[in-house]
């Protein structure tokens, strides 16, 4: 299954979710760094966009 195209977003979103809870338990957390929701959020989508553009 391909998770580049449009048709699945959804595994998209799962991405982004996931880099999401990633940062928040191994990075803020584990390191009492001082980052917001929509600051892990946004790094997040930009993982994946940067994963859509090497993986295409």
């Amino acid at each position: 299954m391909d998770w580049n195209t449009p048709a699945n977003i959804n595994i998209q979103k799962k991405m982004v979710h996931l880099i999401g809870d990633y940062l928040i338990d191994e990075v803020r957390d584990k390191y009492h760094i001082a980052i917001s929701f929509n600051e892990i959020d946004n790094i997040a989508d930009q993982i994946v966009e940067v994963a859509k553009i090497r993986y295409k």
